[in-house]
């Protein structure tokens, strides 16, 4: 499976800024980490606001969804680490974008800054010019859609 560049520098893969985000939630971050015969997966609901709950709560009581244990934080983190990398080297990695003068999504609200602080300055200059470096390879572009 191919991943869209622009979804390696999506700032709210994991919709912070929706009243509801849905997500696979496959132990480790992957389907080919399990036998997929016998545990087929999940989906699991992060719900952010008053609205997505009220939403939620009526397609359960419709029979439009069936909802079962809830899951935490550290659960989700499990689930899609990769999203959790993505958050935290997303700053480095659009810094990467600007040094090459290429097009770049305005971000706000979104906590970036601060989680790209969280790392060390060598990994983020490391995924910085990584980021660079893709670009100058012609690795960090895609066709424009029709």
């Amino acid at each position: 499976m191919s991943l869209p560049n622009r979804c390696k520098f999506c700032p709210d893969a994991i919709g912070e800024a929706a009243d509801i985000a849905a997500s696979d939630t496959w132990s480790g971050g992957s389907p080919n980490r399990i036998d997929s015969e016998t545990d087929p997966g999940t989906n699991a609901l992060v719900i952010r606001t008053e609205a997505g709950m009220e939403l939620v709560e009526a397609a359960e009581a419709e029979g439009a969804l069936v909802c079962g244990d809830e899951v935490n934080p550290d659960f989700m983190n499990d689930a899609q680490p990769h999203q959790v990398k993505l958050k935290y080297e997303l700053t480095a990695r659009l810094d990467g974008l600007a040094a090459e003068r290429r097009t770049m999504p305005r971000v706000a609200g979104l906590r970036i800054d601060a989680l790209g602080a969280a790392n060390s300055p060598e990994s983020n200059r490391q995924i910085t010019e990584g980021t660079r470096r893709r670009v100058r390879e012609g690795m960090a572009s895609e066709n424009r859609p029709a």
